[in-house]
């Protein structure tokens, strides 16, 4: 069956929305060295409503099936960036903790006190429970944010 020309749009949000999932899955994979299950299946799951969208001459079928993949696409980048950020603030808070708790670090790393109030922030942002308080789009992308600043504040402190 063809598409009807007005989900063209909303398939390329999928395929734009599958292909950052599947991006962040790889480099934060990369760092972890494991494999991420939730967004695997999250990404298995909008593959299967796609292709159920795809497969159907319902027009609201389609729709349905087509705002699932979307969101199933959604939640594979949560869950890929939420284990990422949990990641980082692990290996954090072993260094800060651990490490060197012994340590002052603000007398070696330069503004420290600065990276500690981030990863509060980043720490308190990932505790919100995402469905409940903000809408989906908006979640992923904060969690997309987290991850990118305590990655930087993680390098920093390994140097």
């Amino acid at each position: 069956m063809d598409l009807p020309d007005q989900f063209r749009e909303q398939v390329r949000e999928i395929c734009r929305l599958y292909n950052t999932a599947e991006s962040d899955l790889k480099n934060i994979g990369r760092v972890e060295q494991e494999l991420l299950i939730t967004a695997v299946n999250q990404l298995r799951y909008a593959g299967q409503h796609l292709l159920r969208a795809l497969d159907s001459d319902d027009v609201d079928r389609i729709r349905s099936e087509l705002d699932a993949a979307k969101r199933h696409c959604q939640r594979a980048i949560y869950d890929v960036n939420d284990s990422g950020a949990q990641f980082y603030l692990e290996m954090i808070d072993r260094f800060r903790w651990k490490d060197y708790a012994r340590v002052d670090l603000s007398e070696v790393i330069p503004d420290y006190k600065d990276h500690i109030k981030s990863i509060q922030s980043a720490r308190q942002a990932l505790e919100v429970d995402a469905d409940s308080q903000r809408d989906r789009e908006a979640f992923y992308h904060a969690a997309r944010e987290h991850v990118t600043t305590l990655k930087g504040i993680w390098d920093l402190f390994e140097e």
